[in-house]
């Protein structure tokens, strides 16, 4: 009987049914339901004719080849709850279709799940022929994997650069073993993703070794032995520092000291890794028991390292030897970039350090043995980083360096890191340790202020700050005139500092030198920063204005308040003090206060019976802008009782004054004459762009007019040729005609 019939093949256990109509394709396998085939039906072939034929085919697929009823082998498998399933197999079936086979017996998905056979994980692309498991042997174990890793499982199956791009990868990702030996079956650089305690486990290790290359495991109960460490080929397929750390690492967990030495003894290929690799793999070796008497050779390998490749074995690890410290932190550093663009090692399990806070390490752990060199190396290292360090780790290196007398600069940033909010237990320890209180110009404004208020309070009351900054306690005056360079708002804002210096108003206590000293330094600091107490012009004493002379930007107020003072005085007072207290302030008074001032001097001469013979009135006079005063207030300095230099030091005056009035006028003239001057030039050069242009246009014109007289010229021509073109026509044509007549 012919006729067109179409097959369907379970993608399963192979069995071969007739399609009965066209939408058949992708439905479950009929043996789904009596042995859990989890195969669909599809599309085998199409076209047979021989329709007996083709029921002998599907017959011989029924009957001999479906492995659900005829498997080639039978795999047991031990459930997490202890049962044994057993399961048909093909013999061409993978680990993969054999837990698609469990999964719908007992509903864990295929990919949720982790073979385990003589603690081996099955990796999903293995034969199951390759499995060898008898009668005898024991069943497979398995394991449910976490949903995420058995999710990561896939997407790296297909392609393990995905981990490479992918962020926010959790972290049981990498400890996951499967994973981590999926991506070693693409590539050699999968140790670098592995979690530190993958190191630990043997099975993984055993497994990523094999991977590697490593051959010469004997069969053991329960576990496969180490490799013949006599044997030569033994480390022949080590490539890379990867795959000396796997080596050093299974030989380790076997306790195989021979081995563990072997692993290091491949120089060649630990010497050509990256220096970032070399420096983690040097600093993992180097606290390796089985390694203690290879420490000197292991340390060999740091030496030709850059800093910044040595920074990565910085851990805290390493800070407790400090052979190693010194290596990873040599004096002399080599200079080069570690791009870690061909790692293959993990991180160091251990925190990564900086460069300044492994120094910090080092010098805590190893203070008391390192020379005065060794020391100042660590601590300019130290001493480069910006953060903070934790309050108990600065107070202790402090200790450490007023210890070996170390200078201020270099204690600056430590005393700043030791200060670090608890300011008041900080005080203490420095008062303790006497140290000069300048660093803390160093420090920023808000714990400045804080600082510096804490000492204030520390040494005690008002009368006690007056003796610890007369006596220069921790120096403090050297912080005090540095403040008052700077205008530091910190420290001339201090409440306390201002209270202080209102106490030596009020109470007297400036009747003494020491006391004054102090009066005149908090009067020029809080002059400096704008931070004067009100009405301190009426209190102050008369003799400290001196002491502001050299200070910049303080000659207005000196000013004012000399003034001020001097006309409230009684006639005792300014005959006596005058010529004592005044000090050359009044060159830049206003017209106003000028006149005042002259009335001043008026006033002391008519009190004094030398005045005319006294050189102090012209003192002051030279030193007041006399050129201000005019109309009615000229009347003033012709007062009989100023000396009869009055006169002239105005006319000086005015002269000077109208000499650099004249001076001003002729700058101002020859600016007005280099202006004209550049705009006569800016003309020339508008002249000579316009006369090229003019040029370039009669130019252009020209040879405008010439190819319009070409152009004639040719028209012409043309017309002259059409012309003759015609008559020649015409002539031809009564030639023609004639000829045919005749």
């Amino acid at each position: 009987m012919l006729g067109w019939t179409r097959f369907l093949k379970c993608s399963a256990c192979e069995y071969v049914q007739e399609a009965v109509s066209n939408d058949q394709a992708g439905i479950p396998c009929p043996h789904h339901a009596e042995y859990g085939c989890a195969g669909q039906m599809e599309l085998l072939k199409r076209g047979f004719k021989w329709l007996g034929k083709t029921r002998q085919v599907s017959e011989e697929a029924t009957t001999g080849s479906c492995v659900c009823k005829h498997p080639a082998a039978t795999l047991k498998v031990c459930t997490m709850s202890g049962e044994i399933v057993e399961i048909g197999v093909g013999s061409s079936w993978t680990v993969s279709d054999a837990k698609m086979r469990l999964a719908n017996k007992i509903k864990i998905p295929a990919r949720e799940q982790c073979w385990v056979m003589d603690q081996m994980l099955l990796q999903d692309s293995s034969l199951i022929v390759k499995l060898a498991q008898t009668d005898g042997s024991p069943p497979i174990s398995l394991a449910r994997r976490d949903p995420e890793v058995a999710e990561w499982m896939e997407r790296i199956a297909s392609d393990w650069s995905c981990v490479q791009t992918a962020a926010n990868i959790p972290g049981k990702i990498w400890k996951s073993s499967e994973v981590v030996l999926e991506i070693m079956r693409q590539s050699n650089k999968a140790l670098r993703f592995a979690d530190a305690e993958l190191l630990e486990d043997i099975n993984f290790l055993r497994q990523a070794c094999e991977l590697r290359g490593l051959r010469g495991l004997r069969a053991a109960p329960g576990l496969r032995a180490a490799p013949d460490s006599a044997s030569p080929e033994s480390t022949a397929w080590i490539q890379t520092i990867a795959d000396v750390k796997l080596y050093l690492c299974y030989a380790l967990k076997l306790e195989d000291i021979g081995m563990a030495r072997k692993a290091i003894q491949c120089q060649d290929v630990i010497a050509k890794a990256d220096g970032a690799d070399i420096a983690t793999f040097v600093v993992f070796a180097f606290f390796c028991d089985p390694l203690k008497s290879e420490r000197d050779s292991l340390l060999a390998f740091l030496l030709p390292l850059s800093f910044s490749a040595l920074s990565f074995g910085f851990c805290s690890r390493a800070t407790t030897d400090l052979s190693l410290a010194q290596a990873l932190l040599p004096k002399n550093r080599v200079a080069g970039v570690a791009t870690r663009e061909s790692n293959r090692l993990l991180s160091l399990p251990t925190t990564r350090l900086s460069g300044a806070d492994f120094s910090l390490h080092v010098l805590l752990a190893h203070q008391r043995q390192l020379t005065i060199q060794e020391f100042d190396h660590f601590l300019n290292a130290c001493c480069s980083r910006r953060d903070v360090v934790p309050i108990s780790e600065a107070r202790e290196l402090l200790t450490a360096c007023l210890s070996r007398s170390c200078d201020l600069e270099k204690l600056t940033g430590i005393l700043t890191w030791a200060s670090e909010s608890d300011y008041s237990g900080f005080v203490q320890f420095i008062m303790e340790k006497d140290v000069a209180v300048q660093f803390l110009a160093n420090m920023s404004q808000k714990r400045r202020a804080c600082l510096f208020e804490e000492f204030l309070t520390a040494w005690g009351g008002l009368e006690e700050i007056v003796a610890m900054i007369s006596k220069n306690h921790q120096e403090v005056q050297s912080l005090l005139r540095w403040a008052t360079h700077q205008r530091d708002a910190a420290i001339c804002c201090s409440e306390k500092l201002g209270a202080t210096f209102a106490h030596l108003m009020n109470h007297g206590l400036h009747a003494t030198e020491a006391d004054a000293d102090v009066g005149q330094m908090l009067l020029r600091l809080f002059l400096a920063g704008a931070a004067l107490p009100d009405n301190i012009s009426e209190t102050v004493p008369l003799e400290w204005l001196k002491c502001l002379m050299d200070l910049e930007g303080s000659e207005p107020w000196v000013a004012g308040t000399l003034l001020m003072r001097m006309e409230q005085c009684d006639d005792d007072d300014l005959r006596s003090k005058f010529s004592d207290i005044w000090c050359p302030v009044w060159g830049n008074l206003q017209k106003e206060d000028c006149h005042r001032a002259v009335g001043l001097v008026v006033r002391w001469c008519n009190l004094s019976a030398d005045a005319k013979a006294s050189v102090f009135p012209i003192q002051v006079l030279r030193n007041l802008p006399l050129h201000l005063l005019d109309g009615a207030a000229l009347d003033v300095l012709f007062s009989p009782e100023l000396p009869p230099q009055t006169s002239s030091i105005y006319a000086i005056q005015m002269g000077e004054h109208n000499r650099k009035k004249l001076q001003e006028t002729q700058d101002d003239l020859q600016k007005t004459y280099q202006q004209l001057e550049r705009m006569e030039e800016a003309l020339k050069e508008v002249d000579y762009k316009l006369d090229r242009v003019s040029k370039a246009a009669s130019a252009a014109q020209r040879d405008a007019d010439e190819a319009s007289s070409e152009a004639s010229t040719a028209a012409r021509l043309a017309r002259d040729a059409e012309r003759l073109a015609r008559d020649a026509k015409d002539t031809a044509e009564r030639a023609e005609r004639a000829a045919r007549s005749g």
